[in-house]
């Protein structure tokens, strides 16, 4: 488990510009939390990695002057988003008497707290299916029959039908939504959005109101195959304890990995103990390298025409992101202005330069990427064309990878790069271009919602990334604050401007990065591409095989497969300037909650199929 002291987060605090009102209560919050008990050595890694609450500071910002607070279906950004029930059914009167409901729901139909459970939703259960060394979530809620206060959910051990323990408790987490305001673009107004999950928090209930938990498993990589039972203890400081049943089918196979690069673009501007957590939190939820930008930057000296560099950031980066378990070549994004007002010679001597080095000290290399979605902008292209040029002459080992918003500007870049990574409006148009041209395919961003919202984020991953044919999926944001850097959790900090504050997968809290909904989405997007690729590995391995069971197998699974990419539709759209203006907004919007288990299931089914034939056939 991981040791953590005061000084890794005092200082950073101290370091920066954040004022001192801010920086006390801060300071406070670590202090309190590092009085609380720690958390037991078995506890994985992945928890123990995560911070546990937002500090006392994101709750005690002021609502901008003349904006208001409006329901999240009535906002105008995302109308076809949110489906609220508020209906609360007569058959919850039973439960009067215990003074709340619990119930639960996919994890991507987001609860928020004028939300009501469905009847055919009362007092359900959690059932989940992963595979061993998988990571698997559920959701449920609580609906407050009265005002509740001190709210808290404990997991229990999974025992197995013998009524053994097999996965203890601590490889479960429960985690409480934070509603946190949420600006709506362009409009003086936000909606009170479940955002940021915490863990440990006693939750105080208003009557009439939900609240929304996350739980995570983490399946032990031996875990025999079968049904384990469990149950989620909810308590109250003024109701009784109530159970809620919680069972978990561990699949009979492993995930494979496909020969996908996933990555965040990581402003990195922290001491190492947090960069080491981020780089934890980003391995977690699937992604095997990162994009770096800013904060590694290099001290550049030029004296006598001659360039040194100090890239002393970098190395402490390289450093942290090796410890962290990634192992994939780092993208480095160059838009640092000292750089890029380098001489030609100067600029290709800090490329070799940073070969050499990655060489000498062991890490995995690098991809070079200039600028960022600068087909969009013509003043800089020639500039980003010259440098692009650089790259491939001065270390034509490596790759060279860019961002394109426009799939008409597919080619602008001609023999410059090697894997064009395409924005939201992205169709069929640009596979066709971009293989042909001997280039690997990408794409980055999804459909804008960025952490709010987890739907949009495992169709981006899984399905989309899938269907695209991509090898590249990149997302911008790890955690960026467009405006008031000292305001992490305010999203409304600048009310003159048409968008939010905040834009982070992670939060940064106080003890390590608070996830988001937006996070697990991502998370099981990757998940549902691994079920996809284990899927066809095995119907390729059966249909090089004289198994004639395996084969039939294989070309339903197949067939099962193609009738899901002929769903999806890769081709333009009429208007790109009209509502839906991208193309994947327009194909989210067609898959229903209820089928990413379906599908996954089917999957699962054929696999297990796949995996008994072959090794019956031996």
């Amino acid at each position: 488990m991981l040791k953590i002291t005061m000084n890794m987060f005092l200082s950073p605090l101290l370091k920066k510009q954040i004022p001192l009102t801010s920086r006390l209560i801060l300071m406070g919050s670590f202090l309190i939390s590092s009085m609380i008990p720690g958390r037991p050595e078995d506890v994985p890694e992945v928890f123990g990695n995560f911070g546990s609450t937002v500090p006392q500071l994101a709750l005690q910002y002021p609502i901008p002057e003349g904006y208001a607070e409006i329901p999240a279906d009535a906002s105008t950004e995302w109308p076809e988003r949110y489906v609220i029930n508020r209906t609360l059914p007569s058959q919850a009167d039973k439960y009067r008497k215990l003074g709340y409901v619990t119930y639960a729901m996919n994890f991507m139909d987001l609860v928020f707290k004028d939300t009501a459970p469905r009847s055919d939703q009362l007092n359900s259960s959690i059932s989940l299916q992963a595979t061993p060394g998988e990571l698997e979530t559920g959701a449920f809620a609580v609906f407050a029959l009265k005002a509740l206060r001190g709210v808290r959910v404990t997991p229990g051990d999974f025992r197995d039908q013998r009524d053994r323990v097999a996965i203890p408790a601590s490889n479960a987490e429960v985690r409480s939504a934070f509603y946190m305001r949420r600006r709506v673009w362009e409009r003086p107004q936000f909606v009170a959005h479940p955002t940021i999950l915490e863990r440990g928090r006693a939750i105080d209930i208003e009557s009439s109101h939900s609240q929304l938990y996350y739980v995570t498993v983490c399946v032990p990589e031996n875990t025999a195959p079968g049904k384990y039972t469990s149950s989620l203890t909810i308590t109250s400081d003024n109701a009784k304890a109530h159970s809620m049943a919680f069972e978990l089918t561990v699949l009979p196979f492993s995930l494979m990995k496909p020969d996908h690069r996933y990555f965040f673009c990581y402003y990195d501007d922290k001491p190492a103990a947090s960069s080491y957590k981020d780089f934890v939190a980003m391995r977690y939820c699937g992604m095997n390298s990162v994009m770096l930008s800013f904060g590694a930057d290099p001290k550049v000296m030029v004296k006598n025409g001659s360039a040194t560099f100090d890239i002393s950031c970098l190395d402490r980066l390289m450093t942290e992101y090796r410890r962290a378990g990634l192992t994939g070549k780092v993208v480095y994004n160059i838009v640092l202005r000292q750089l890029i007002e380098l001489s030609d010679e100067q600029f290709m001597e800090y490329l070799r330069y940073l070969d050499t080095v990655a060489n000498q000290r062991g890490w995995p290399g690098f991809i070079w990427s200039i600028g960022d979605e600068d087909d969009a902008d013509t003043e800089k292209m020639d500039r980003v064309k010259r440098m692009l040029s650089i790259v491939k002459r001065g270390v034509p080992q490596d790759l060279a990878l860019n961002t394109i918003v426009f799939p008409e500007n597919s080619e602008v870049y001609g023999n410059r790069l090697d894997i064009r990574v395409f924005a939201g409006y992205f169709d069929d148009s640009c596979i066709e271009k971009t293989h042909q041209a001997g280039n690997t395919l990408g794409i980055y961003n999804g459909t804008g919602a960025y952490e709010i919202d987890p739907r949009d984020n495992r169709f981006f991953w899984g399905l989309w990334a899938w269907r695209a044919q991509s090898k590249v999926t990149e997302q911008w944001i790890y955690d960026v604050l467009m405006y008031k850097k000292d305001q992490p959790f305010n999203d409304l900090a600048e009310p003159s401007s048409n968008r939010g504050n905040c834009h982070s997968y992670c939060y940064p809290g106080t003890d390590g990065p608070l996830p988001t909904v937006g996070y697990y989405g991502i998370m099981e997007g990757i998940d549902d591409a691994r079920y996809i690729y284990t899927l066809e590995q095995y119907c390729n391995k059966a249909k090089g095989s004289k198994n004639v069971n395996a084969r039939q197998i294989a070309d339903q699974a197949t067939s099962c497969l193609a009738q899901w990419k002929d769903r999806i539709d890769l081709s333009a759209l009429p208007d790109r300037n009209k509502p839906p203006y991208f193309t994947i907004r327009r194909e989210v919007a067609k898959v229903e909650l209820d089928e990413y288990d379906s599908f996954r299931s089917t999957v699962a089914k054929f696999i297990v199929r796949l995996k008994t034939a072959l090794d019956q056939g031996r």
